[in-house]
Parts: structure tokens; sequence; C-alpha cells
């Protein structure tokens, strides 16, 4: 099995930041877990020069995020508002993230194709799911003529989404996490502020299960171009887990009503890319979803529990039975 890694940069990154800052304590996780909000801090502003360190710390942050280390992802985006005009404790945080790194330097990301498992109960709204062509009937997948013919084993698709409803405590903005899986291999990370503001769990949720479904098109349709080979005939929906059940609920049962006009554009993407049958709804119970790490700050053994189900572990991806389902007991 092929892996990947950023090692020798996460490495000399440190060491660069030790040389800067002096020895860094060793940190559990890249954000302090309680009462964290940058955007509500009041320390005095950067001068010049440690303004100019604070934006290469957040380059080689940037970096690293890109090359493969998802569970920076958060902290990333939240510095990253205070590029242009940061403060101590911004620098501060920045430092503690490299003190993170150096606990957990050799991460690796496993290329593995085969899908993860799961177990779901029916429930009873799902026999209605085919009903939905009467409220979309246009609804169909995308696709292009000009696609290569497809080859290989077919490619399952699946998205972990949360939100975390007024996560900024100065603007009141939702935050929306997800994580992207193909097969057993995460290939999206994000985690980013809703464009306008949520007034109920329950939107926040909505638009970050609309954001999952925009994904899931986009990395379906990147796929065929490549010649992948992910069907279109409704047999192979992208799984999206979320751990919001009343969202859920709604979205996949044709009878619900739209009571809520604030989330009107959210619901029908949704409905629609399921009666398209290109997403799937399941629900999650919220302790098991992954994609907390990308909205919450949680306790570290909760936040590395996650994380080994990101990266290369031999009890994971050397059998093929050891899955999600092997760790959360199939209770999905």
């Amino acid at each position: 099995m092929w892996t990947y890694r950023c090692q020798t940069y996460t490495k000399e990154a440190v060491e660069r930041v030790e040389r800067m800052f002096g020895c860094l304590a060793k940190e559990g996780t890249p954000l302090p877990v309680k009462d964290c909000h940058p955007e509500m801090d009041t320390s005095p502003l950067l001068r010049l020069d440690d303004h100019r360190r604070f934006q290469m710390l957040l380059c080689m942050l940037q970096w690293l995020l890109t090359i493969g280390r998802p569970d920076l992802r958060p902290v990333v985006s939240s510095l990253n508002r205070f590029g242009a005009c940061p403060r101590e404790y911004h620098l501060e945080l920045a430092i503690r993230v490299f003190g993170f790194l150096k606990t957990r330097i050799n991460e690796q990301i496993a290329i593995d194709h085969r899908p993860m498992n799961f177990a779901r109960e029916q429930p009873d709204f799902e026999r209605l799911i085919p009903d939905f062509i009467q409220n979309y009937p246009e609804a169909k997948e995308e696709l292009d003529p000009g696609f290569l013919p497809s080859f290989g084993p077919i490619l399952e698709t699946s998205i972990l989404v949360d939100s975390d409803h007024a996560h900024d405590k100065k603007t009141h903005r939702s935050l929306t996490g997800l994580i992207a899986f193909v097969g057993s291999t995460p290939v999206l990370w994000l985690s980013k502020r809703q464009g306008s503001i949520a007034s109920s769990t329950y939107a926040a949720e909505f638009s970050a299960l609309c954001t999952a479904t925009e994904e899931a098109q986009s990395l379906r349709y990147m796929f065929r171009c490549l010649g992948c080979n992910v069907p279109s005939d409704g047999s192979c929906p992208t799984n999206i887990f979320g751990d919001n059940l009343s969202v859920i609920q709604n979205a996949q049962n044709p009878a619900a009503d739209l009571s809520k006009k604030h989330v009107a554009i959210s619901f029908h993407v949704v409905r629609e890319a399921i009666a398209a049958s290109v997403v799937e709804p399941y629900w999650l119970r919220g302790q098991w979803n992954l994609s907390d790490i990308m909205t919450k700050q949680i306790p570290r053994s909760k936040f590395r529990e996650h994380c080994k189900y990101l990266y290369w572990r031999p009890d994971f991806h050397l059998h093929s039975n050891n899955r999600l389902d092997e760790h959360y007991g199939k209770e999905y």
C-alpha cells in the first residue's frame, strides 16, 4: 500500500521555529481546548518584525496543510484571517501549532481505494425516496459526453460533515467543517465560516449539508474526467454523514415540508441531489463524527482518536475488514 507524508518538511519547519523562538513546549492539540476565540483577542498589535515572522509561520502552516496535514485545517483557517493585522496572541497560537507538530511529525496518509464499511438501519421514510421524482422531475446528475471511458474498480466517495452554530463570537457566523474520502483515503478537508449568519442550529447544519453536497458533485465530476469508475446509474451515490438527525430526516423525507424559508436554497439543493441519486445522507452519532476536528476544539484524547482514521496505521489499513464499523460498533 502506498502512503505519503511530509515528515522532512515538518521536521525542518519545527527546527526553524525553535531557532527563532526557542525550545517549543509539546502540545496535544493545535489550539487550546477551552475558550480559544482569536477574533475576540485584544492583545497589542505586533511590531513589523514580528508581523513578518507571523506571516512566515502562516505560510509554513499553509504548505503543511496542503501537502498532507488535514488536522491543521481549522487553525490555519482561523489564523489566516489576521495575516494583515495580527496581535501578540495570534503569534502565540501560531507558535503553539509547531509545538503540536513536534509531537506528530510522522503522520502519513494511506492511499486506500477500498470503501469504508458501515451498517445502517433502514428508516421508515426511506421507502418514500423514489417519490422525490414528483418534486424534482428533472433531477439528474451532470454528465459530460466527453468523459473518458471508465476503468478500474468502482470508487466510492464519502463525506463527513458538521457545523458549529455561531462559532465566531464577533460576527456570530457558523462554521462548516467536512472531510471527504475516496475509498478510505481522505482527499479533501474544509473548515470555513458560512457566508451569512444562521439564525438556528438547523439552518447552520443544513447550510453545511448543502456545502457537502456541492463538494460531492465536484468530486464525482472530477473523477469521471480522469476516467475513474464512478457509476452514474444511481447505484453508488456519495454517502454523506451528519450528526443532526432532524436535518437528515428533512433532507430525505419527501413528505417533509419547508417550514423554515431562510434555508430554502440549501433545502432544495440537497433534496434534488438525493432525487438524482448523487448523494445519500446518513445520520451518525456526534461523538463519532470525524469532522468535529474541523469545527471544534475537542479534548486531546478525542482529537487523537479521530486523527487515527485520517492517517495510516497498520491495524486499520492492512486488513480488509477493519474500518470505521470495527471501532464504532456498526451503530450508524
